[in-house]
């Protein structure tokens, strides 16, 4: 919904709801997404694509909504500085998808219950996690003129999780909406 404000004849969008839900939406599809990946010695390109996609689809809701937010809802340095590092990596799902890293990691988990009690040998098994990372992007060719983004981005975000950052950056842009009704 768009309420014409005749005063200064801005347009002042009221569908935050459907921004908070796209954002809400967006994150759990790539949780899904993520935890669902089947870690190999090497990801396919399908897989790839989806972990783009997800990512990808975020960021978009993500920045669309900070970019509508009131701008004067009292975001701090340290907020406006993260969410402009988030920059770099949302203008690079255009051009290049080399920004994420992955790394597998394994847990063995033994153990297990046998005729009622504790048994360490009754099972061995090795648990192989895939995690996401942001990769450092002086690693990656990128414009000139977004060399303030890439500082940014290396400081906030390089070498970080992506899950975490992410979610954070959902707080974030969650809480800068006005309270508006669609």
């Amino acid at each position: 919904m768009i309420i014409n404000n005749p005063q200064n004849s801005t347009i002042v969008p009221t569908n935050f709801s459907h921004l908070r839900f796209a954002v809400n939406s967006s994150y759990d599809s790539m949780i899904t997404t993520l935890k669902s990946m089947k870690p190999s010695p090497e990801l396919t390109s399908e897989q790839q694509d989806q972990i783009f996609l997800v990512i990808g689809t975020l960021l978009q809701w993500i920045m669309v909504c900070w970019e509508r937010r009131d701008k004067k809802d009292g975001s701090s340095p340290d907020e406006q500085s993260f969410m402009d590092a988030l920059r770099q990596p949302n203008n690079l799902l255009k051009h290049n998808h080399t920004f994420v890293e992955f790394q597998y990691s394994s847990s063995v988990i033994t153990g297990g219950f046998n005729r009622g009690g504790f048994n360490r040998t009754a099972f061995n098994r090795s648990i192989v996690i895939i995690n996401y990372f942001w990769k450092n992007l002086d690693d990656i060719l990128v414009k000139k003129n977004h060399r303030s983004y890439i500082k940014e981005y290396n400081i906030q975000l390089s070498g970080k999780e992506i899950i975490p950052t992410l979610n954070k950056a959902k707080e974030i842009v969650l809480t800068s909406l006005p309270d508006v009704k669609s």
